[in-house]
């Protein structure tokens, strides 16, 4: 089955792609390590000792039939390069077998194949005679930043040799160029025949010029093909001609200039930059010129195609495609790259219909493949803002790793694409944030976190399992029936026994990009007062001693400032190493019983001892009393950040991030002051009491030094 890139773009006709093979036992890691720093660093080469510039595609998997055949007909479908990579640190390979497997890669290949290089990872020397690059772990970027740009110049210079060649072709010397599933062209006598053969080798020369990046020189052979073929009713080539001249033109419009930079237009035309542009990734930018050109962008502008003309060929070409019935790959992937140019130019309902053609197209596929066709037609539709479409697509995406044919489920996979589909059925990865603000179809997201909570559940990650029994128990309480919070809450409290972590707090397994999340509704506070000190141990600001004639003395004056005195709230003050209290009160919005254990305050910026409290709260209780208690033992500001409690068996933050703002308090915490015992002869009757608080009728005192 022939190997298809969801991932490529318009752009690739540039590139010439570069097959990337390991050889032997390599491990696995080491050679995707080497795969990535190709792919990310070595796109665009700059040659050594002359100002070109060589574009090229790395890929691990392209089958040789398939680069033959298609290869013909889009010169940017030949492998043109080979990288293979062996190990010989690890493995008990040799370096014989090593270079005969390579040597019989290099024959699969040698139809299309310009240049080829062989690595080898090891530490020992290698016979004088061998031309692999020796490479290891502590000197392969070095030696890599050298191998590839040689590599690349060599592969320019035979494309440019070719294109040369091409170019300087006689029309009598010319050779019909067909892939396999075409028919007998004619005789070479007819006049048709002649106009096939002019107009195919036009498009090889625009395809050969395009890989040179003279996308200017390209589009007026492009123009050329198109004509000739039109004339000759050439439809399978005509088509690829119309691809071609599309690219050219999508590439002319976004150009890289000499510095880097995109210059961009409002319009279609080229003009020359006035000032630094910046990056884009419309095709309405236009560059100056080519990087391999010297010619200037005015005079080369006839052959330029507006973005509608673009449209309109791609459309064209597929009708071909579709009509011959010989391509349905190329079918598919001229679909690809016309969704991506539609949803660059902003064509909403043009890039959807073209995406309907690409679900329902009847080329054969993987399943692998058809779950990377399903995630391409999500991210388009995520970037022309069908949020909904993406999120329906990205979940049939995950149902379609579940299918029966693929023997190891790839259960990380569900759960990112899964997770990938929450915004469009408005739900936050991170479910505090869409607490707050609720809205969607709730049987629908609870049918989602449904399928999320089975995934979890696959994963052996009950933490997941339980951030999201959480959150539906939470904030889709009303959408749920008593029955239904009974079943939720015991499967909660089934999933707690298998998580282990701090006191507060779950933990999660960051690869999936989870964060606890805190239980604040079961229980519900909805008071938080804290108590004040007892009388005896109350501070009282000492006032200074003035004349009495002074204290009913009252002068008024318009400047004098006025007070502020009362409009701000007075901070509570408690005393170091006497306890704190402050009273709470619950209540029990579940229809079963909740079991609060080991709530405690939560503070912070001061030493502080909690006392740990429990309750437990009947089903749909009314509001219940409890205090919490603990002992500050330091002096200074002390923060009041929320509490924390364990319920259903976890551990939880409640912090005032998470629930409601009045939580958080500050208190003055001051030193112990001298406490003063009294022991008095007087009679019970001199002493009264009420509310807890005694008043005493003795109110002067003369003790001297030493006296009891």
């Amino acid at each position: 089955m022939a190997g298809i890139d969801f991932s490529q773009t318009t752009f690739d006709h540039r590139c010439m792609l570069v097959l990337v093979l390991p050889v032997g036992n390599i491990p696995r890691q080491q050679f995707q390590r080497i795969y990535t720093l190709l792919r990310s660093r070595y796109q665009r080469v700059s040659l050594p000792n002359a100002n070109r510039v060589v574009r090229l595609k790395f890929v691990q998997n392209v089958h040789a039939h398939e680069s033959r055949i298609w290869g013909t007909l889009h010169m940017h479908k030949h492998v043109l390069g080979l990288f293979c990579i062996g190990d010989l640190t690890k493995t008990n390979d040799q370096f014989a077998q090593l270079n005969q497997k390579f040597q019989d890669t290099l024959t699969q290949y040698s139809e299309t194949l310009f240049d080829s290089r062989f690595i080898i990872m090891t530490d020992q020397s290698l016979p004088d005679q061998t031309e692999a690059i020796v490479i290891n772990l502590q000197n392969y970027q070095h030696v890599l930043s050298t191998a590839i740009p040689e590599f690349g110049a060599s592969l320019f210079w035979i494309l440019d040799s070719k294109r040369v060649e091409k170019l300087n072709e006689k029309p009598d010397k010319m050779t019909m160029l067909k892939i396999s599933l075409e028919n007998d062209s004619g005789s070479q006598d007819d006049s048709g025949y002649k106009k096939k053969c002019a107009g195919r080798n036009k498009k090889r020369l625009g395809d050969l010029c395009l890989l040179a990046n003279l996308s200017y020189d390209a589009l007026s052979h492009y123009a050329a093909a198109v004509d000739g073929l039109r004339s000759a009713n050439d439809l399978l080539w005509l088509a690829s001609a119309l691809e071609g001249i599309c690219a050219a033109t999508i590439i002319c419009k976004s150009k890289y200039c000499p510095r880097g930079d995109y210059v961009l237009t409002p319009g279609s035309a080229a003009v020359l930059p006035e000032g630094k542009g910046r990056r884009s990734p419309s095709f309405n930018a236009v560059a100056t010129k080519d990087d391999n050109a010297v010619a200037t962008v005015p005079s080369l502008n006839a052959n330029l195609l507006s973005t509608n003309d673009v449209i309109e060929r791609y459309l064209e070409a597929i009708k071909i495609y579709n009509r011959i019935n010989v391509a349905p790959l190329i079918e598919l992937e001229a679909n690809i790259k016309l969704a991506n140019v539609l949803a660059s130019a902003d064509k909403k309902v043009e890039t959807s219909e073209t995406l309907m053609r690409i679900l329902y197209t009847n080329y054969p596929l993987s399943e692998e493949q058809k779950i990377q066709r399903y995630c391409f037609v999500s991210h388009i539709y995520e970037k022309i803002n069908f949020g909904r479409k993406a999120a329906f697509i990205s979940r049939i995406a995950s149902m379609q790793c579940l299918s029966r044919n693929i023997t190891n489920h790839p259960w990380i996979a569900v759960y990112s694409l899964m997770k990938k589909a929450l915004k469009g059925y408005n739900l936050h990865p991170d479910f505090q944030l869409c607490a707050k603000d609720r809205s969607g179809w709730p049987a629908l997201q609870l049918h989602v976190l449904k399928e999320l909570i089975m995934c979890s559940r696959h994963l052996n990650d009950p933490a997941i399992a339980s951030r999201l029994l959480i959150f539906i128990l939470q904030f889709m309480d009303s959408s749920l029936s008593d029955s239904d919070k009974q079943t939720y809450c015991a499967l909660l409290e089934m999933q707690s026994k298998n998580i282990t972590g701090s006191p507060y707090q779950f933990t999660f397994n960051r690869n999936y990009g989870s964060q606890p999340m805190a239980m604040t509704m079961f229980p519900c506070i909805i008071q938080f007062t804290i108590v004040p000190l007892p009388t005896q141990l109350r501070p009282v600001k000492m006032l200074a001693n003035t004349d009495s004639d002074n204290q009913n003395c009252f002068i008024f004056s318009a400047l004098q400032k006025r007070s502020t005195k009362g409009k701000t709230d007075e901070i509570p003050i408690t005393i170091q190493n006497e306890t704190l209290r402050v009273e709470i009160k619950l209540v029990n919005p579940m229809p079963l019983e909740v079991k609060v254990s080991k709530m405690t305050l939560l503070v912070d910026d001061i030493a502080f001892d909690p006392h740990p409290a429990a309750i437990a709260l009947p089903p749909k209780s009314e509001p219940v009393s409890m205090m919490l208690t603990g002992i500050p033992c330091s002096k200074g500001k002390l923060h009041i950040l929320g509490y924390s409690s364990q319920v259903f068996g976890l551990n939880s933050l409640c912090t005032s991030t998470f629930c409601n703002e009045s939580l958080r308090r500050e208190i003055d915490v001051i030193p112990a002051l001298p406490l003063i015992r009294i022991s008095s002869t007087l009679s019970p009757g001199f002493v009264v009491t009420t509310s807890n608080e005694i008043q005493t009728l003795v109110t002067n005192l003369t003790t001297y030094t030493g006296e009891r």
